[in-house]
């Protein structure tokens, strides 16, 4: 299967503006993770970190792809693709904030494919595992747990 999706669902005890603040800060999203994560160009919008931007992930040296934010409507939706030096093509990603009775649900949406062909079953455990952990670590967090 040449195709991946991820679907990650959180609920989180603070406002949908909160989280967003937290992941739409590249840096901020960086540490949450466990990545290296710099904005290397800043949005010409009023949020730096908005459309248009472009965060520079480093896997290990000289290792490093970047990531362009198309879409931000602070603080419903943040979306974003891959614009240089994966191993992954077609990659769209979706964060999508939802108030909730008790603070606001996540919806993380990744799509990708690989460029080597039968290799995305592979990518899709190192792409999702760390995004995964480092959310329920926040989430918990914010939990007061």
């Amino acid at each position: 299967m040449s195709h991946q999706h991820i679907e990650i669902e959180l609920q989180f005890h603070c406002t949908p503006e909160a989280l967003f603040q937290q992941l739409s800060d590249h840096v901020q999203f960086g540490k949450i993770v466990g990545a290296n994560i710099q904005r290397i160009v800043d949005s010409k919008s009023t949020n730096r970190n908005g459309l248009g931007a472009v965060r520079r992930i480093t896997i290990a040296p000289g290792l490093s792809f970047d990531e362009t934010i198309t879409r931000f409507d602070a603080p419903d939706l943040m979306e974003y693709r891959i614009t240089r030096g994966s191993p992954v093509k077609e990659h769209w990603g979706r964060l999508a904030f939802k108030p909730h009775a008790h603070g606001c649900v996540l919806f993380y949406t990744i799509d990708f494919s690989a460029k080597l062909p039968g290799t995305g079953w592979l990518l899709k455990p190192l792409i999702e595992g760390p995004i995964r952990r480092g959310l329920t670590r926040l989430q918990a967090t914010l939990q007061g747990k």
